[in-house]
């Protein structure tokens, strides 16, 4: 689905100016790229930023170590990772890898990305 967005600038009473941007449902979702989990209430977990106005039909997130070791996986939008392994551990300072796939308004969606666990 792509979204047509109109700005219409007005400069006094010389005239106006209008622009035209298109955007898709890939602009909808992004990948921040460092969190702190150290409970200060400040970004302590990582999730994708989204603004979908429309329900997502799938979603699917994996995180990995810098070894390629599955360290997060969810298929809940709502469940975020809050710098712990699978086994419940805390990981370690560093940087991660993050897949992304879901598909909203039948359009399927891929990101990819590092984030930075800073403790």
């Amino acid at each position: 689905m792509v979204r047509i967005l109109t700005l219409l600038l007005l400069f006094t009473c010389f005239g106006a100016v209008e622009a035209k941007a298109q955007t898709t449902a890939k602009d909808s979702i992004a990948l921040p790229n460092v969190f702190t989990p150290n409970y200060d209430g400040v970004n302590d977990v990582f999730r994708p930023v989204v603004s979908f106005e429309q329900p997502y039909f799938f979603y699917h997130m994996i995180i990995y170590d810098r070894y390629g070791l599955l360290v997060f996986e969810s298929d809940r939008l709502n469940l975020s990772w809050d710098g712990r392994t699978t086994a419940g551990e805390p990981c370690s300072q560093g940087t991660y890898f993050c897949t992304l796939r879901c598909k909203l308004n039948d359009e399927d969606i891929e990101l990819k990305g590092f984030v930075y666990l800073s403790r």
